[in-house]
């Protein structure tokens, strides 16, 4: 009877090990590289999960890139691999051909992030991303979200918004030093390097560069530029400071590409005289 009870032990202990071994073993996970509608290989055939898809700009620069931020809803059945497909698609949601963009299947996050390629062609475009999560079976669960660009055609300006000087008075005279701060603005909708120049103009009409530089702006940015100590007024009279910037290729508005401030310079002993006067009011 000891013999047949430790038996039958073994027997339950194997049976039980069998059990725990179908358990673990699952069918294969989300499979995105197959870049079709998921529910040909996973799920019952509906659209049983949540997805939300949001490009990281609704605007778009032709060929620029841009990135999607994909979400699933849990599988209630368990935990599994998760995937995505994107497909090229119509404002209602028609199924196109494949942009070639997929990812997942490398563990159970509910979130992803695809990086994505505007075309070329100024436009509104729609996509729809399909998600997963589940094996290739009935507990696999689908979801998909239809999401829009518009590429807008590229815009190319750039400005200087400001020209400020330093010290900021009225009047300087012969041998004082002067420095300036200028504002560079990217007005389009494109990134730009451009060539930003500040120059200075004698009362006698000869021309300097005081200094040239490159500066790099994405759309919409903004920058300042010190220039400290870069000018000695040689002579009195009228100065004439201009801050510029590019133009850059394609650029049609250049009437904000400079920003001229005059700058009037008095003999030292003319100044000396002036706020001796102005002090004795």
């Amino acid at each position: 009877m000891k013999m047949k009870a430790l038996v039958y032990v073994a027997l339950a202990a194997l049976a039980a090990a069998a059990v725990v071994g179908v358990v673990k073993a699952k069918p294969a996970d989300a499979r995105p590289n197959q870049q079709k509608d998921c529910t040909q290989c996973h799920g019952d055939g509906t659209y049983a999960a949540t997805v939300t898809a949001t490009p990281s700009s609704a605007t778009v620069a032709p060929g620029a890139t841009y990135t999607v931020g994909i979400t699933i809803s849990e599988n209630p059945s368990g935990t599994f691999n998760t995937g995505y497909w994107i497909a090229n698609s119509t404002a209602a949601g028609a199924t196109g051909t494949s942009t070639g963009v997929y990812g997942g299947n490398t563990g159970t996050q509910q979130s992803h992030t695809a990086t994505m390629t505007a075309p070329a062609a100024p436009g509104t475009y729609y996509y729809k991303v399909f998600a997963v999560d589940g094996p290739t079976d009935n507990t696999g669960v689908v979801g998909f979200k239809v999401y829009s660009i518009t590429v807008v055609a590229p815009v190319h300006d750039v400005a200087v918004d400001y020209l400020g000087q330093d010290p900021r008075v009225r009047r300087m005279s012969v041998g004082d030093v002067g420095g300036f701060f200028a504002t560079y603005a990217n007005l389009g909708n494109v990134g730009e390097t451009f060539t930003a120049t500040l120059t200075a103009k004698t009362p006698s009409s000869s021309t300097s560069t005081l200094d040239t530089r490159s500066v790099t702006l994405a759309a919409g940015a903004t920058t300042t530029v010190y220039y400290p100590g870069v000018l000695t007024y040689s002579s009195a009279g009228v100065w004439t400071i201009t801050a510029t910037a590019g133009p850059v290729a394609g650029e049609t508005n250049t009437d904000d590409n400079t920003w001229v401030r005059p700058r009037t310079v008095v003999a030292s002993a003319t100044l000396a005289v002036a706020r001796r006067a102005h002090r004795g009011r």
